[in-house]
């Protein structure tokens, strides 16, 4: 598998702004080890007390040690404070910070997922449109170096991908939406209209807004072929094998308007029957008004020649 998201994590995520940034050569800076280490390196109160002890058997001036030991102390004891809750604050603060980060890191690094995607798009046109990732060199109607260049091109740009799909933790075997998680952040879905069935009618009957779903009915394949085999799904992504359904790097917004647009793609929206006529004298004014307009257009072309 080429297309591996790793991040479900806080420390994977982190882990993938790294990589993302290593791709670019790019080195982030984070002090914040450094700086741990030198504060912690500071001695406890407990040891702290011995050394002075042990100062006190040759001080010379009382007043003097006393003003010193007493301001040694009080910093180690504050060290001492803080190093019992370092752990959880360094979490915190990280915590905070990373949503930013993250936006940091599509802004600086938006440029390679896009060349990613038009050399992903670029290699699935050189192999099998339905099995891309599967293609066999030796039985490619192309010569099997140029085929072989192609997959070796494709598996790079899944790599490169699925270090940019990392930036999403998700949970453990996480199958929301419809096993799409792992997607959010690589896919942009344009056209979805939540499916309008009717309640207490068959299956093969129970549908609307038919017309409509086309892009709807693309998400709900997506997810079962995702659930299957990811790489030959996200190279049909980028060959437009599911209508509506691209390779983006989304934001936070746009990652969460996605994960909203999964849901009502997969979920239905159940209507009674006098809904569903509604709704069906609405697709039909719908679809009066397309023809109309199409009609318009053509008079008004046929007018301008």
């Amino acid at each position: 598998m080429y297309f591996r998201h790793t991040a479900t994590t806080d420390r994977a995520v982190d882990q993938a702004v790294d990589a993302v940034y290593a791709l670019a050569g790019l080195e982030l800076v984070d002090r914040s080890k450094a700086n741990s280490d030198a504060l912690l390196r500071r001695p406890t109160a407990a040891a702290l007390a011995y050394t002075l002890a042990d100062e006190a058997i040759d001080a010379e001036d009382p007043e003097e040690f006393a003003r010193s030991a007493a301001a040694r102390l009080a910093e180690a004891a504050a060290i001492d404070a803080i190093r019992e809750n370092w752990y959880a604050a360094q979490k915190n603060a990280r915590a905070d910070r990373r949503p930013e980060l993250i936006a940091g890191t599509i802004e600086d690094t938006r440029h390679m997922f896009d060349k990613a995607v038009e050399d992903l798009t670029s290699a699935v046109e050189k192999l099998d449109g339905r099995q891309p990732m599967s293609t066999d060199p030796l039985r490619s109607t192309s010569t099997a170096t140029t085929t072989l260049e192609a997959l070796i091109a494709a598996r790079q740009a899944l790599g490169t991908l699925s270090k940019f799909a990392s930036l999403t933790r998700t949970e453990p075997h996480d199958q929301r939406p419809a096993g799409l998680a792992t997607l959010l952040r690589v896919i942009a879905i344009d056209g979805v209209v939540q499916e309008a069935a009717t309640i207490g009618t068959p299956d093969d009957k129970r549908t609307v807004n038919e017309e409509e779903l086309e892009v709807t009915r693309a998400v709900r394949r997506l997810a079962e072929d995702y659930l299957r085999d990811r790489d030959n799904t996200v190279a049909r992504i980028a060959a437009g094998h599911y209508p509506g359904v691209t390779l983006r790097l989304n934001t936070a917004e746009e990652l969460e308007a996605v994960r909203g647009t999964i849901g009502q793609a997969i979920q239905p929206k159940w209507v009674s029957g006098g809904e569903a006529a509604q709704h069906g004298e609405n697709l039909d004014a719908r679809r009066a008004k397309l023809k109309a307009d199409g009609r318009a257009a053509r008079a008004r072309a046929a007018r301008g020649r």
